[in-house]
C-alpha cells in the first residue's frame, strides 16, 4: 500500500465570477474552462475549443496533485528513463486537444445537429463530439480538470448521450444526468457506462462511473472496470476507486478544491491512497 499527500501551487480554469463555490449540479456552469463566446467563424470556433482544452489537458498533465504524484512515482521507478514519459505525456496532452477541438469544431459548424431529436441525428454526435467522455478513467483517480469538465458537459446536455468511439479506442459509451434534490432541479448525480470489445487483442471490458453532488460543494465519485473476457490471460482484472473532491473556492478562470481518494489494481495488487490540495494564490 502507499499513501501519498501532496500540496501543490496550481492555477486552474473556472467559468464563474463568484468567489463562492458552487454545488455541483446546482447550475450547468460547472467547469473549469472559460464559458464560450458566440462565434460566427469556423476558425474563432476552432481557437475557442482548443484553448479550452489545453487549459485541463495541460492541468491534469503536469499541475495538478494528483500530476506531482504521478510523476513522483514514474521517477522512482524509472529513474532518467521518466523523461521519455514527460515528454510523451506532452505530446498526447496536444494531439488530443488538437482532435477534440476539430471534431467538437465539426459538429457546432454542422446547422441544426445539436438541437436536433432525432436518434440517428444524437448518435452521430455523441459519437464525434462531447469529447469530455473521453478524457475520463471509470476505475483511476480521474484527474480534477478532466472531470469537472465532464461534469458541466453531461449536466448542460440535458439528456441521455450515447455513441461509438472509434477515434478513441473502439469502445460504446453511454452518459446521463440523473434525479434532483428537492424542488430547486438540482441533479442527484451523473453517471456512465462503457463497453469495450476490442476484435483484434479478444478482449472485452465493462466500465462505469457514477458522481453523487453533495452539499457543500461537495462530490463523491465511485468507479468500477472489469475485464470481462482475456485469452491472452486467465486473470481477469478487476479495478475500482471511490474519491470525495471539495470545490473550495471559484472564480472566473480560477479555482481550488481537494480531493482524497482510494484505488485497487488487481494486476499490480497495489492498493493506492491519494490525497491533494490544488490551490490557488
Amino acid at each position: 500500500m502507499a499513501c501519498l499527500l501532496v500540496i501543490s501551487h496550481t492555477v486552474a480554469w473556472a467559468d464563474t465570477t463568484n468567489s463562492v463555490a458552487n454545488t455541483p449540479g446546482t447550475t450547468p456552469n460547472y467547469s473549469l474552462l472559460e464559458q464560450p463566446y458566440v462565434s460566427r467563424t469556423w476558425v474563432d470556433t476552432f481557437e475557442d475549443q482548443l484553448d479550452k482544452r489545453v487549459a485541463v489537458n495541460i492541468f491534469d498533465s503536469f499541475m495538478s496533485s494528483q500530476a506531482n504524484v504521478r510523476w513522483t512515482r514514474t521517477i522512482g521507478k524509472e529513474g532518467y528513463r521518466a523523461n521519455d514519459a514527460y515528454a510523451h505525456a506532452g505530446r498526447s496532452a496536444l494531439q488530443h486537444s488538437l482532435q477534440s477541438s476539430i471534431r467538437e469544431t465539426i459538429v457546432q459548424s454542422v446547422p441544426g445537429v445539436i438541437e436536433s431529436k432525432n436518434w440517428f441525428s444524437r448518435l452521430f454526435v455523441g459519437s464525434l463530439a462531447h469529447t469530455t467522455e473521453s478524457s475520463i478513467r471509470p476505475a483511476g483517480i480521474t484527474p480534477i480538470a478532466a472531470q469537472m469538465s465532464w461534469w458541466d458537459d453531461t449536466l448542460s446536455k440535458n439528456q441521455v448521450s450515447y455513441g461509438s468511439r472509434a477515434i478513441d479506442g473502439d469502445y460504446l459509451y453511454l452518459d446521463s444526468r440523473f434525479g434532483h434534490w428537492g424542488n430547486d432541479n438540482r441533479s442527484v448525480g451523473v453517471a456512465l457506462l462503457r463497453l469495450d470489445g476490442d476484435l483484434f487483442s479478444l478482449q472485452s471490458k465493462a466500465e462505469a462511473q457514477v458522481s453523487f453532488f453533495l452539499p457543500w460543494s461537495s462530490t463523491l465519485t465511485a468507479g468500477v472496470s472489469y475485464m470481462i473476457t482475456d485469452l491472452h490471460d486467465s486473470n481477469k482484472g478487476l479495478e475500482w476507486s471511490v474519491g470525495l473532491t471539495h470545490v473550495i473556492s471559484k472564480r472566473r478562470y480560477t479555482t481550488s478544491a481537494a480531493y482524497l481518494a482510494l484505488s485497487t489494481n488487481t494486476e499490480s495488487h497495489a492498493l493506492l491512497a491519494q490525497g491533494g490540495l490544488n490551490l490557488f494564490w
